[in-house]
């Protein structure tokens, strides 16, 4: 049977054209869509969460020069400190991944329902917790950090129960991870700091 190689070619090069330039359409698009005004997602006055600092206001851009460079930081005031103050570049891709808008409402109330948030993530290995929690509380996964807190409380309850102690690096991780939480759900939801553990029990 007679099969026309150079039209298959071109089909298949037309179409790997096609594939590239599509991803390039879409990595343009997110480009875009991160973009508002001076070239920045974030902006003067919005509320937003930074790593394990919870909840932030961006107070002010400031430029400052580094190494006889001009470097432009997002100024963070904690709402729970307003004495402290953290400084962001608003430019730098590693500093940025820990940054992320508060959640709505809605969003909160998706992930407390999603299966996600739900599943027991205990290991018993102490070093891979500390290496997993460590990088979790670094990042902006909501959802992971919802399913770790999770876990941490109903490990620390069935450790109590037992009349065991709870493990010391497993407390700290889970009083890190209900301040970056609890701060967040507090000011979305419109309710007191100490009653948000009730409010997110499986």
């Amino acid at each position: 049977m007679y099969k026309d190689t150079k039209n298959e070619c071109k089909i298949s090069s037309i179409l790997l054209c096609d594939i590239f330039v599509f991803r390039d359409i879409i990595n343009i698009r997110q480009i875009l869509d991160l973009q508002e005004g001076d070239g920045n997602m974030y902006k003067i006055g919005d509320m937003v969460v930074y790593g394990i600092h919870g909840v932030c206001r961006i107070a002010q851009l400031e430029t400052q020069r580094v190494n006889h460079k001009k470097v432009e930081y997002f100024v963070l005031e904690p709402i729970s400190q307003s004495t402290s103050r953290y400084f962001v570049p608003s430019k730098n891709e590693a500093a940025l991944a820990k940054l992320r808008h508060i959640l709505k409402k809605e969003e909160i109330e998706d992930l407390l329902q999603s299966k996600d948030t739900c599943e027991d993530c205990w290991n018993e290995d102490e070093n891979f917790r500390k290496q997993t929690y460590k990088e979790l509380l670094s990042s902006c996964d909501c959802a992971a950090m919802i399913r770790m807190l999770r876990t941490l409380q109903n490990h620390k309850k069935e450790t109590l129960a037992c009349g065991k102690k709870f493990h010391i690096s497993d407390a700290n991780f889970m009083r890190d991870a209900e301040k970056v939480i609890y701060s967040e759900f507090s000011l979305v939801l419109g309710i007191p700091y100490d009653q948000v553990e009730k409010y997110i029990e499986v």
